[in-house]
């Protein structure tokens, strides 16, 4: 930058001379990576907190350190989400578990399938419970039906 340009604008960073320029996207958004893959990633503050890769892997921003600095491709819709949790809910074998450690300690009513919120509070359900929330997902746990307990330790269990 010319000095002149410094000097009369007190040392400000184009920033705060052109925040219109810098606005700060939250929510979710597709974007190309550097081998033109589309990407769905959550992005807060223009940071990407977690989402998919161009390959439909899971990914999550650990440092939350990395700024995108290049433009989104466009706001991702409810239902590209919605599609893209349900297959990796899928993918966890979530859809058909019955026990397993909820993502979020909210409760839900009864109902079936799946439940995603139209409301974009970043989570899905299915009947049994919270299954993803803003990121996290449950983790299904091993538990054995009376019967497998009976035949896998020979015991009568009353």
């Amino acid at each position: 930058m010319e000095k002149a340009f410094i000097i009369k604008n007190q040392n400000k960073t184009l920033k705060e001379l052109f925040p219109e320029h810098f606005t700060s996207f939250t929510g979710w958004a597709k974007t190309n990576s550097e081998d033109s893959q589309k990407w769905l990633m959550y992005f807060k503050n223009n940071i990407i907190q977690y989402g998919f890769s161009g390959f439909g892997e899971w990914h999550i921003n650990e440092k939350k350190g990395y700024q995108f600095d290049s433009d989104i491709d466009y706001e991702a819709s409810n239902f590209e989400v919605e599609e893209r949790l349900i297959e990796e809910a899928k993918r966890r074998g979530l859809d058909k578990a019955v026990f397993f450690k909820h993502a979020n300690t909210k409760k839900m009513t009864d109902g079936e399938g799946f439940y995603i919120p139209e409301y974009s509070e970043d989570s899905a359900w299915t009947e049994y419970g919270c299954i993803y929330y803003k990121g996290d997902w449950a983790e299904v746990l091993n538990v054995m039906s009376k019967k497998e307990a009976e035949e896998k330790f020979n015991i009568i269990i009353r």
